[in-house]
């Protein structure tokens, strides 16, 4: 089978490079980080990794075309057993060790990389586990229910808050401006992660964690804060 020629004019790293430069810093940053820690642990560079994508999405063996999505929960792994991105959970007898949601960056970077250079469809099959408590399963229903029986903005960023990183209301409350002031104040971003020391519990035998909160999140979050500001009187110093 034919294989897929990349344009020389400009190769898949600088198009990935020139629409970096068109989003957010913060974000971008964080692009960059994952995706370049990806690339030197399969030992590809980025047009590489393209044109092998490429022909293997081309083959009529199906294991063939899911080697992207292979490659990247292998990295995951990686992540969560030998770079510390992990939290244990005792059930019962069972020492559960899950990924923590920052994993879950490394396919965000590596995807847009391909969006980038004209490739939307790659297959995908299951997903590495990743630890959120318990608030992070409330159903959609019950959560349209809950907004509907108040107008409180800080409520609503709280919950959305909640629902999207996974941590305790307990955790949330104690957070500052100065941990969530990049992701306030850049409106560009779409995604944010910080580390966050939760409260210790009996279950848990470690209790650092690093959320990741996405757009539907910050939006609400920001709305809150710009309220606060305006309405209320109140300054943003980073230890409120």
């Amino acid at each position: 089978m034919e294989s897929h020629e990349v344009e020389t004019s400009v190769n898949t790293g600088e198009r990935f490079e020139i629409w970096l430069e068109s989003i957010g810093k913060g974000t971008a940053r964080h692009y960059r980080r994952y995706f370049t820690n990806f690339l030197e642990w399969i030992e590809m560079d980025p047009d590489t990794l393209y044109k092998t994508t490429w022909d293997k999405l081309q083959s009529q063996i199906p294991t063939d075309r899911l080697w992207l999505w292979n490659k990247i929960q292998s990295y995951q792994r990686h992540m969560r057993d030998n770079l510390g991105f992990f939290i244990e959970v005792q059930d019962g007898r069972d020492t559960i060790r899950y990924a923590t949601g920052t994993v879950e960056l490394v396919q965000k970077a590596v995807f847009a990389f391909f969006r980038c250079n004209g490739i939307t469809n790659i297959p995908k099959n299951g997903k590495i586990a990743t630890y959120s408590e318990g608030i992070q399963r409330i159903e959609k229903e019950d959560l349209k229910e809950i907004l509907a029986q108040t107008g409180s903005i800080k409520l609503r960023a709280v919950i959305f808050f909640a629902r999207d990183s996974g941590l305790r209301i307990g955790d949330i409350t104690r957070l500052t401006v100065g941990q969530l002031r990049e992701a306030i104040e850049d409106e560009s971003r779409e995604f944010y992660t910080f580390t966050v020391i939760q409260q210790k519990l009996r279950r848990k035998t470690r209790n650092q964690a690093d959320p990741v909160v996405g757009f539907e999140a910050l939006r609400p979050l920001r709305k809150w804060m710009k309220y606060r500001t305006e309405k209320l009187g109140i300054s943003a110093n980073d230890n409120d």
